[in-house]
Order: C-alpha cells, then structure tokens, then sequence
C-alpha cells in the first residue's frame, strides 16, 4: 500500500486540528523546529505528519486540557449582550441567505423548458437535476440553522458534491468515461466518485488557466473539501464545540450535550457565516457549468456577476 501523500496545514489550522491554544503549538513549532514551507494560499505552513508526531508528545494532554479550560471559561463567562449578538446576527444572516436561495430557485426554474430541449439522459438535463438538489440542501441547511441545529453543519460537503458531479457531467461530456459514467447516473442509480470529478475538475481548470496548475487546484479543492468535512466526520471537534466537557487533573465532567439544538451561540454564528460560501459557490457554479452548455445570455451573466458584490461586503475572516 502506498504512503499517503503529505500536505502543508496553515499554523491555525494545525492547532485548530490538534485542539490546543495556538500559542502552545506555536511553542512546540519554536522547540522542534519542523519544516516550515507554504500552502496553496501562500500562507506560513507546517507537514501534516508533524501533527501526527505532536499529538503523541507526552504533555499533550496538559496542553489540550489549556484549551479545554481557556473554551470553557470563555463560554461560562459569555454576557448576555454578546450572546444576543450572536443569536440576533445569526438570523439577520440566514434570512438573507433565503432570500439569495429564492432568487437562485427563480433562476433555476427559468431555464426548465430549454432544459428539456436538450432532451433524454443528456448531461444538461443530468446537470439542472442536481442543481434542484444542491438548493434543496442548501435551504434545509439554512432552516435548520434558523433553529440552532449545529450538525447540520454536515450538509456543506453535500452540497460542494452534488455541484462536482453536476460539473464533471458536463465537462466530460464527450469522454468515453464520461458517457458511461452519465449513463450509469440514469440508469443505475451510481454516481461518480467525487475524487474522480475533482480530479477531472482540476485539469479542466488548468487547461483553461495556465496560470493553474492542476496540482494547485486539487490542492485548494482538498483543502476547502476537508474543511466542510469536519462537520461530516464523527470526530471528537464536532462533538466538542456544540458540548460543554472539562477535564480537571484525570477527571471528566460533562457539563453539556447537544442532542439537536446546540446552546453554543458563538459556534452557531460562525457556522452560519462560513455557510455562506456555499450559497456563493451555487451562483457561481450556476454560471460555470451552464455557460455555454445551456447557453447562458449576457444578461444571465450580468445577474450572476451581481451576485459577486453582494457576497463580498458578507466575506470575513473566519478560520475553521
């Protein structure tokens, strides 16, 4: 069996991942002085195997139970304004996104007669389906966020899925494999891989952007992948920051579960915000996959531009 393939992780997200203060990781950085080279973003970085060789470092454990303390400190002492603000710009948020998702069902549903047009099994038609699944997706996401459902979270790398194989459907339309593929979607109920549509993704990028390399890309589509797949995966992190556990010396109290609505206020808000690259996403794949197999208008395209600048004053900094 081959070795996995190793990958630079950004400093935040190595601590982020391990679950300890970035000041303590930071420390571990300055004692072993491991390789430090740059991510696909041209951020500080570290091996992904380093953290593999933290997480066994023998005073871990102490330095895991720093940030269990200094996150639990923070959520016992949080004032009610701040919870306010979160719960308040919370739901000023989705309902914003609602409307982004109505406007995006009125898009969708204006192309269903040429949609038709392109006739049986075509990719187009295979294409437009999947769409009316990622914004199905999308709206359930956002109506359970409504409520303070935390893992719902686990629905973004859904939608990024189906949108990858509504891309890859058109993108090797006129592949051997492509066709087989597209039909086996109809016909059998089996959808591509998702690392295949990636994969397929990435060279079409690189061949239509020199400045891409296909490499570059798959890397960036990892990254963003694993990053909605922290929701998905039933990891410790997911389970922790909608729960309240402290650990004192070799003792655990649990203090807090979540068995649908998360109380966590400020992790529901940052997930409502890193959500909305996905509703992004859906415009701008809308306008990728369909512009020259629907065809779209300049018009069409001029409506989903528009979308770029009400996006951008929504972007922030968040890191996950």
């Amino acid at each position: 069996m081959s070795k996995p393939k190793d990958y630079y992780v950004s400093l935040e997200d190595a601590a982020f991942a391990l679950g300890i203060l970035d000041n303590d990781f930071l420390l571990w950085v300055k004692e072993d002085s491991p390789e430090i080279g740059r991510n696909y973003m041209n951020e500080k970085a570290i091996l992904n195997s380093y953290l593999n060789e933290c997480s066994k470092k023998e005073n871990y454990l102490s330095k895991f139970k720093n940030s269990m303390q200094a996150e639990n400190y923070e959520i016992e002492n949080e004032t009610t304004s701040k919870i306010n603000f979160y719960q308040k710009e919370r739901i000023d948020l989705l309902n914003l996104y609602t409307d982004f998702i109505n406007d995006l069902i009125k898009l969708h549903q204006k192309f269903k007669e040429i949609v038709e047009k392109h006739g049986v099994e075509s990719p187009v038609l295979a294409a437009y389906l999947l769409f009316s699944k990622a914004i199905a997706t999308i709206s359930c996401l956002v109506e359970n966020l409504k409520n303070g459902y935390w893992y719902v979270g686990s629905m973004l790398r859904e939608i990024d899925e189906t949108l990858d194989v509504a891309h890859y459907f058109i993108i090797s339309n006129p592949n051997e494999t492509g066709n087989l593929d597209l039909q086996k979607w109809f016909r059998l109920g089996i959808s591509p891989s998702h690392s295949k549509c990636r994969k397929a993704i990435s060279k079409w990028y690189s061949e239509l952007s020199p400045s891409v390399t296909q490499e570059n890309h798959q890397e960036l589509m990892g990254h963003l992948y694993g990053k909605k797949s922290k929701f998905t995966h039933p990891t410790f992190q997911s389970i922790r920051d909608c729960s309240l556990v402290s650990y004192q010396e070799d003792e655990v109290e649990i203090k807090n579960m979540c068995y649908g609505i998360s109380s966590r206020q400020k992790r529901l808000w940052e997930l409502t915000h890193f959500s909305k690259s996905s509703i992004w996403t859906c415009f701008q794949q809308f306008m990728v996959i369909f512009i020259d197999s629907m065809p779209l208008n300049q018009k069409d395209l001029d409506y989903l531009m528009s979308y770029n600048e009400k996006f951008t004053p929504l972007h922030d900094n968040l890191k996950w």
